[in-house]
């Protein structure tokens, strides 16, 4: 037996696998030869390759604070359809997708897509949803207070932070855990807390 592949490569194995690496048209021919090496007969069949489609998308941001709204451009070629999966358990058809995480964690996000001949790939990439911390505080003294000069001193309650922004309604502010603060004047202020985690979640 001898084999063409039609791309170069030849086999005299009886029975041959042959693996193609470029799409085209390949005319492949057996010629058989008889016990006694005078004669021989050939077939011949024409085996077509087609491209796979290549997957490839972006996604704007890759990493964020929870609720985290992703935008997905799928930027793959010869692709007749796409399929996405999120990781968290929500599916898309749809090509350019928009999918919010409202978990934190890392997802694995892949893209399948299929040309219209059957072929199909795929692509993974990750996303990291990162947490919001909780901002929660008390002060001393409350309620209604006969001033001015009052110092207030303020309990930090939060939990999941790392950094802390005050501010005390009256132009004044604290970066510190637990600050105390002299109000100089009277009024009514709105104090804020601000709490930040590691990754910059406020």
């Amino acid at each position: 037996y001898a084999w063409t592949f039609g791309d170069g490569a030849t086999s005299n194995i009886t029975n041959p696998t042959h693996t193609y690496t470029t799409p085209g048209d390949y005319t492949v021919t057996l010629t058989g030869t008889s016990l006694d090496g005078y004669c021989t007969a050939s077939a011949t069949e024409i085996v077509h390759i087609n491209a796979p489609p290549t997957a490839n998308f972006t996604l704007n941001p890759s990493s964020g604070c929870v609720p985290l709204i992703v935008q997905f451009n799928n930027q793959s070629v010869g692709a007749a359809y796409s399929y996405w999966d999120f990781g968290d358990g929500n599916t898309t058809v749809n090509t350019n997708p928009q999918h919010t995480f409202t978990t934190p964690g890392t997802y694995t996000i892949q893209l399948i897509v299929q040309g219209i001949n059957g072929c199909s790939d795929t692509l993974a990439q990750f996303i990291n949803v990162n947490p919001v911390p909780t901002a929660a505080f008390s002060y001393q003294p409350t309620g209604v207070i006969c001033g001015p000069n009052i110092q207030a001193q303020f309990t930090n309650a939060s939990t999941g932070a790392v950094g802390y922004e005050w501010s005390f309604g009256d132009g004044g502010i604290s970066n510190l855990t637990n600050p105390n603060y002299d109000y100089l004047t009277a009024g009514t202020f709105t104090i804020q807390l601000i709490a930040i985690n590691q990754f910059g979640c406020k």
